[in-house]
C-alpha cells in the first residue's frame, strides 16, 4: 500500500494526469480525420476553435502545475517535486531519484518549452514574446512526451508500493466527442433532407429539444 505520507498527493497527481490524458485523447480524435474537421467547420467552427484553444491551454497548465516546485512563495504546491521531497523524507531516495530521471528525460524538449510558453503566454503576456519574437510553438509531440513521462513516473511509485501498473493514456472516455459528432452528422443530414423537401419543414418543431 501507499505510505500515508504520499498517498494524498499521489492521488491528486494521478487524477490530474488522467484528466489531461482524457481531454487530450478527445482533442486528438476530433482533429485526426479530415471528415471530422470538415463536419465541425460546417456546423460550428467558432465554437470548436475556441474549444480547441481552451483544451490545449488546460493541458499545458496541468503539465506545468505538476512540474512546479514544491513551494511557490509561502504556498505549497501539489506537484511531482513535492512528491519527490516526501519520498526522500521517508527514506525512499532511490524511488525519488528514478522519478527525477524520468522527468529530466523529457524536460529539455517537451516539459521546459511548455513551461516557458505558460509563463510567457498563458499566465502572463510577456511583452518581448508578444511584440518582438515569434510565438512560442506548441507541438503534439511535446504534450505526448510530457504526459508519457508523467505516466512512467506514476508507475515507478505504483510498481514499488502497489505491485501494479497504471495506464492513464488508455483511459476510456464515455459519452464524449464521438457521440457529439454522430449528432452533428445526423443533424446535417436532416437539414439536407429538409432542403430537398423530403422531410416537412415543420417536422423539426415536433422534436423534444426544439426549444433549445
Amino acid at each position: 500500500m501507499l505510505p500515508p505520507q504520499i498517498e494524498p498527493i499521489y492521488n491528486v497527481i494521478y487524477n490530474q494526469i488522467t484528466w489531461a490524458f482524457a481531454i487530450w485523447k478527445e482533442l486528438k480524435y476530433l482533429f485526426s480525420e479530415k471528415i471530422r474537421i470538415d463536419l465541425i467547420n460546417h456546423c460550428a467552427p467558432t465554437y470548436f476553435s475556441n474549444m480547441q484553444r481552451a483544451t490545449l491551454n488546460e493541458i499545458q497548465l496541468v503539465i506545468c502545475r505538476l512540474t512546479d516546485p514544491k513551494e511557490s512563495g509561502r504556498y505549497e504546491n501539489v506537484s511531482f517535486y513535492n512528491l519527490i521531497e516526501l519520498l526522500k523524507s521517508i527514506d525512499d531516495v532511490g524511488i525519488a531519484n528514478k522519478i527525477i530521471d524520468e522527468l529530466n528525460k523529457e524536460n529539455e524538449n517537451a516539459i521546459s518549452p511548455i513551461r516557458n510558453r505558460r509563463n510567457k503566454l498563458l499566465v502572463h503576456l510577456d511583452y518581448e514574446t508578444i511584440i518582438s519574437t515569434p510565438i512560442l510553438e506548441l507541438t503534439k509531440l511535446q504534450i505526448d512526451k510530457s504526459l508519457s513521462a508523467f505516466n512512467r513516473s506514476l508507475n515507478i511509485i505504483s510498481g514499488h508500493y502497489l505491485d501494479t501498473v497504471v495506464s492513464c493514456e488508455n483511459i476510456i472516455v464515455r459519452n464524449g466527442i464521438a457521440g457529439l459528432l454522430y449528432f452533428l452528422r445526423d443533424g446535417t443530414r436532416y437539414r439536407e433532407l429538409m432542403k430537398k423537401e423530403e422531410i416537412s419543414l415543420t417536422d423539426l418543431t415536433e422534436g423534444k429539444f426544439y426549444g433549445v
